[in-house]
C-alpha cells in the first residue's frame, strides 16, 4: 500500500475476527459492527476487541492476534509481492460503498438483511466508482457469437446511459463486458461518457483468475477509468466457494443484474439468485425465437423471464424500461439514506 493510500479503521480488528474459530463474515457484520458502533469505539486495540468478543460468546486466542498482526503489516507495508496501489477500505470507513451498508444498516433497524457484506474490500483503482450507477453484466464463459454482438451493443447502452459496467473477470461474457468498456473512450463519437468499470474478483489481487486476463486487469487499473476489487487478502488464491461469494458481491454492488446468456445450472445463476434475493431488479437478452431453441446456455435466460420476473431486453425501448425501473427503486433507496441519516444524529 502507498503512502498516500488509506488504511481501512480497524483493519488490523478485522483480521483477527478473521482469524477467531466460529466467528466468521456473517458473524462480524452482524454482530460485531453494530456492537462496537453502539459502543462508540472508533479505533479499537487489542483488550477492547478481547473484551467484544468474549462478550459475543467466542473464545479468543493470543496467537490468531499474532497472526492478524503479521496479515495487517503484509497488507499496509505491501510485503509478500503485494501492489503498492492496493487500497483497504472497511466498513467503519466513510467511503465504503452505500450499496454494501444499507445491508448492515438493515441490522441497526431490527431488521434480517438478505446479505452480509464482506467487512474488508481491497481495491486497486478509482473507489469512487463503487456509488455511481451501475449494472452488473454476466453470463456464460462460451457465448455464441449472436450473444456477443448484442452484450456489445448493452454495454454500450449502458455506457452512454452513464452506468459503470460491473463484472468479474472471468472467460466470455465478463471479459466481453469489461473489453467493450475500457474500448468505448473516445471511438464512438456518439458516445458523451467514457467506459467505467469494476472487476469483481474470486481471489486476491495478487491473483488475477483466469491468469490470461492478467494483462486486461492491469488495464482496467491503469486507464484510470477502473477498479478491481475484491473480498480477499492480496496473495489469497480463488477457491471454489469464491466464485459464489464473489457472484454475491457482485450483485450487490449493483443496482441491476443483467444476464446475456446463461444456463440453468451456471456459475451464472448464483449472481442472478443472489440479485434476486437482494430485491435487484433482473434483466436478460431475449430473442423472439429463443423459445423455440431452449437448449444449453439460454435455459437461464427463459428461467429468468418466465420464473423470477426478469425483464426480457431485445431492443432500445426494452432496455430503458429496465432502467427505468432501476430508477424509480434507486429514488426510494436515496429516500431511505437521508431518513437514515437524519436518524444518525438523534
Amino acid at each position: 500500500m502507498s503512502d498516500n493510500m488509506e488504511t481501512g479503521r480497524n483493519l488490523k480488528a478485522l483480521l483477527y475476527l478473521d482469524l477467531v474459530a466460529g466467528m466468521g463474515n456473517a458473524s462480524v457484520v452482524r454482530d460485531f459492527v453494530p456492537l462496537m458502533r453502539r459502543m462508540g469505539i472508533d479505533d479499537i486495540g487489542r483488550d477492547d476487541i478481547f473484551s467484544l468478543v468474549s462478550r459475543l460468546g467466542f473464545e479468543n486466542d493470543k496467537n490468531a492476534w499474532e497472526e492478524a498482526e503479521y496479515r495487517y503489516g503484509e497488507v499496509i507495508g505491501g510485503s509478500g509481492g503485494s501492489k503498492s496501489d492496493i487500497a483497504v477500505v472497511t466498513c467503519f470507513d466513510g467511503i465504503y460503498p452505500k450499496r454494501l451498508m444499507r445491508f448492515i444498516d438493515m441490522e441497526r433497524a431490527g431488521k434480517r438483511p438478505p446479505y452480509h457484506p464482506p467487512a474488508i474490500l481491497y481495491c486497486r483503482g478509482d473507489i469512487s466508482l463503487l456509488d455511481l450507477p451501475s449494472i452488473a453484466v454476466v453470463g456464460t464463459r462460451n457465448p455464441s457469437a449472436d450473444s456477443i454482438s448484442a452484450e456489445k451493443w448493452l454495454v454500450r447502452s449502458l455506457i452512454a446511459d452513464a452506468r459503470v459496467i460491473v463484472s468479474g473477470m472471468a472467460s466470455g461474457c465478463d471479459t466481453v463486458a469489461h473489453r467493450t468498456a475500457l474500448e468505448t473512450a473516445g471511438r464512438i463519437k456518439s458516445l458523451c461518457e467514457s467506459g467505467k468499470t469494476i472487476a469483481v474478483l474470486p481471489g486476491g489481487l495478487n491473483n488475477i483468475y483466469p491468469k490470461g486476463n492478467a494483462g486486461m486487469a492491469e488495464e482496467i487499473v491503469s486507464s484510470g477509468r477502473g477498479l478491481l476489487l475484491s473480498a480477499y487478502r492480496p496473495d489469497e488464491s480463488a477457491y471454489r466457494y469464491r466464485f459464489v461469494e464473489r457472484d454475491s458481491l457482485i450483485a450487490a454492488l449493483s443496482d441491476g443484474v443483467f444476464a446475456v446468456q446463461c444456463g440453468q445450472k451456471s456459475g451464472t445463476m448464483h449472481a442472478v439468485k443472489a440479485a434476486e434475493n437482494m430485491g435487484r431488479p433482473l434483466a436478460c437478452w431475449w430473442k423472439e425465437d429463443m423459445a423455440e431453441d431452449m437448449e444449453g446456455d439460454f435455459l437461464g435466460n427463459y428461467q429468468m423471464v418466465s420464473k423470477m420476473d426478469a425483464i426480457p431486453v431485445c431492443d432500445e425501448r426494452t432496455l430503458r424500461d429496465y432502467l427505468d425501473l432501476i430508477d424509480s427503486g434507486q429514488r426510494n433507496f436515496e429516500k431511505a439514506d437521508q431518513v437514515q441519516e437524519q436518524l444518525s444524529f438523534i
